[in-house]
């Protein structure tokens, strides 16, 4: 059986701002600060101090650059950052168990697994 552990998880990436990015990214490979700003909704200031913990951690790189007179930063994630955001994907989806990993088929009544128990429910603190 596969530990099941939070601590296993890589709070770095965890962070809801640094994740989109690195999930964008994922998708990407690079894109444009403007751009990745806009995508994710968050202030110039929020984004880049995201931005710089990924990139001390050799998750991606920012390159900048002038374009007609105006900076241009892109970020750009690195195999360390893909691999990162891989395996961070992975222990996900066996924290949350193996259900919750796969597509839904649309076979069973809730396209996201069974409904829950509600007496575990109940017990749930939050």
């Amino acid at each position: 059986m596969t530990s099941r552990r939070a601590d296993r998880i890589d709070d770095l990436i965890h962070a809801p701002v640094r994740l989109a990015a690195l999930a964008l990214l994922d998708e990407v490979g690079q894109v444009d600060f403007v751009d990745l700003r806009a995508h994710l909704d968050v202030s110039p200031g929020n984004l880049s101090a995201h931005l710089v913990k990924l990139e001390t951690a050799g998750y991606l790189t920012l390159e900048k650059q002038f374009l007609d007179r105006k900076p241009r930063t892109q970020a750009r994630l690195t195999p360390k950052g893909r691999h990162a955001y891989h395996a961070y994907l992975v222990t996900l989806a066996e924290l949350v168990g193996r259900r919750w990993a796969e597509p839904a088929t649309g076979s069973s009544p809730s396209a996201h697994g069974p409904e829950p128990d509600p007496v575990s429910a109940d017990r749930c603190p939050h």
